[in-house]
């Protein structure tokens, strides 16, 4: 029997009696049952984290010969690992009985549920494969590994790989950095733009009246003037030469947004080419380079303390092993707590999450139980603009929706079919609006003009965040879902499409008039919109449901100005220093477009300067 055959063969153990079970711990020979299919390619589809995953699997008479990922809207960084190992796991093992792969459990699930799918195509048993077990190779497991280091890094996304570089390149030899992840990602790879204002980069685009002043009240306006000030200042200060260390020292691609958005009083707003994920391989990239070492798929379980001094953190890998790491200094980078229910507040029950799976918390955890003070733990960055793709889970429909009411007709309107806002206000204006309309929820009507510019922004392409992301195919599958999520309609009479978005079809009709006659008269009445263009009053209607969402949380450890985490007594935790969203305090009650991303890197490359300064 050839190799292949053999690792698909299903054991099946049965105890046939007391006496023998007893002298043979029930482990006797196995029946085996050897798989059959119809030989072919096939396509299969699963649901991955942001969308359908779809796959080709090509089966002999007797085993699965190859799978391929053919399409997905998965996150690029978090998700390659899993598009990697799992269609090789599974080849290699004959098995549907696949690990996910740590930081991509819905990647993992909706690859292996496509195959599954192809695999019935084919005529194959699913059922029998998901309890095939593959002989792994043998790896040291449940031992205990001692390393020491001049600075450890619990984090390995944006604001991690940042202090990092920035520790390295300021003299600080044996760096490591740990990850959970089996990539570098977390909430960094879904972040849509980083602000760079007062950078050198901004004043070669013409961009030469920014000062830090001026970042400095945006940034305190956009937070409700709630801010930790010490931070937001060293931030605005900062925030400009980091943006052009990372394009210069490090090689980062940045190039300039295309749309400033109204929350900054000028255009500061910059993309990684790419995708933020490219930022973070360049980060590690360089990292590794210059003498560093990152431990992946180990994650950070507790501090280490000598007295009330932290000296490094136990961490486990993904084989079981313990590592005990010891380092005079280390830098929490953990990210936020967006996607661990048992973290937020009853508030944020109904609004959509559409960050990072990996936001969990574990780190804000570890420095409370070291007696560390947080702050502003029930604050996140809401949105409007979300689209629910999944009960409780959305996409960004932001700079689609933005770009369609400023350039058409295009209004919003609420279940009773009433316009509630100028829809081309700022960001926290349409949130703050959807917050007092009935379920929270708002819709987008288009006519036909409307519809071809949002489906094609929406549509994007290989640079644009798939969190924001609607596929052509999936647009034409949800108007062709009568019920469900997310809510898509069309048809030529407005008051039955209305009626099936569950809006006020008599009510939507009117408003539709009424906005016509105020842009025939050329002044929005009602709310003072300047950008005026009528709506079609004949054609085919579009109306897109759009929900409260979030990524991202503001709260989370107190830091001194010299990124030293703070006890609740009022002191620091000697040897513990954040970065990052893991740190509470700096936006406020509410963080700017493109904010997050800038504090994280402003924040990582600050802290891994401190340290180096100290150590000198």
């Amino acid at each position: 029997m050839n190799k292949r055959k053999m690792k698909y063969l299903v054991s099946v153990i049965l105890c046939l009696s007391m006496i023998l079970s007893v002298l043979t711990g029930c482990t006797q020979p196995a029946e085996t049952v050897v798989a059959s299919y119809t030989a072919g390619t096939y396509i299969g589809e699963g649901q991955g984290y942001n969308g359908i995953i779809k796959v080709e699997v090509s089966f002999s008479d007797d085993a699965i010969e190859s799978v391929s990922v053919l399409e997905h809207g998965e996150t690029d960084g978090i998700s390659d690992p899993a598009i990697e190992r799992i269609p090789t796991n599974v080849v290699e093992g004959q098995t549907l009985k696949v690990d996910a792969v740590t930081g991509a459990t819905k990647t993992s699930e909706g690859i292996l549920e496509a195959v599954s799918a192809a695999v019935e195509l084919a005529d194959g048993d699913v059922e029998a494969l998901k309890v095939v077990e593959v002989i792994k190779e043998d790896k040291a497991t449940g031992y205990i590994i001692d390393r020491e280091a001049d600075l450890l890094i619990i984090g390995g996304g944006a604001a991690g790989l940042t202090a990092a570089n920035a520790a390295i390149e300021n003299g600080v030899e044996n760096v490591i950095v740990i990850e959970k992840l089996a990539s570098f990602a977390g909430a960094s790879a879904v972040a849509g733009g980083l602000a760079g204002g007062d950078s050198e980069f901004q004043r070669s685009l013409g961009l030469t009246d920014d000062t830090p002043e001026k970042i400095f009240m945006d940034l305190m306006k956009g937070g409700g003037f709630t801010n930790d000030a010490r931070l937001t200042w060293i931030w605005s200060e900062e925030m400009g030469p980091t943006l052009d260390w990372l394009i210069t020292e490090m090689d980062v691609p940045i190039k300039n947004q295309f749309s400033n958005f109204p929350e900054h009083s000028v255009q500061r707003s910059y993309s990684v080419e790419g995708g933020s994920g490219v930022m973070l391989r360049v980060l590690a990239d360089k990292f590794v380079d210059a003498g560093g070492e990152i431990l992946m798929e180990t994650e950070g379980i507790s501090f280490t303390m000598d007295g009330d001094t932290v000296v490094g953190a136990v961490a486990k890998d993904v084989d079981g092993n313990t590592i005990n790491i010891k380092a005079p200094k280390t830098i929490l980078a953990t990210g936020g707590f967006g996607n661990n229910p048992n973290m937020l507040s009853d508030s944020l029950s109904e609004v959509l999450f559409y960050g990072a799976s990996p936001s969990t918390g574990e780190g804000i955890n570890m420095a409370k139980d070291m007696g560390a003070q947080l702050q502003f733990m029930d604050y996140v960055k809401m949105y409007p603009q979300g689209i629910e793709v999944a009960s409780g889970f959305g996409r960004v429909s932001t700079v689609h929706s933005m770009l369609t009411t400023q350039q058409t007709g295009a209004i919003y309107v609420n279940k009773e079919g009433k316009r509630i806002i100028d829809e081309n206000a700022d960001f926290v204006s349409i949130k703050d609006a959807t917050k007092e309309q009935t379920d929270d929820i708002i819709y987008l009507v288009m006519d036909q003009e409307a519809w071809d510019k949002w489906s094609v922004l929406a549509h994007g392409d290989e640079n644009s965040s798939p969190a924001g992301r609607f596929t052509l195919d999936e647009q034409e599958e949800w108007f062709n879902t009568p019920e469900g999520t997310p809510v898509f309609r069309r048809g030529d009479n407005i008051e039955e499409v209305a009626v099936s978005a569950e809006i006020d079809g008599d009510s939507l009709k009117e408003t539709i008039g009424r906005w016509n006659e105020m842009v025939a008269s050329g002044e929005d009445k009602d709310f003072g919109r300047k950008e005026l263009s009528p709506l079609a009053t004949d054609g085919t209607y579009y109306i897109i449901e759009q929900k409260l969402r979030f990524a991202t949380t503001l709260g989370g450890v107190r830091i001194t100005e010299n990124f030293e985490v703070e006890n609740t007594e009022g002191g620091i935790i000697p040897g513990l220093y954040a970065a990052g969203e893991c740190v509470g305090g700096v936006h406020g009650q509410e963080s700017m477009p493109t904010a997050m991303l800038s504090w994280a890197v402003t924040s990582g490359k600050l802290a891994g300067e401190v340290i180096a300064g100290k150590m000198k």
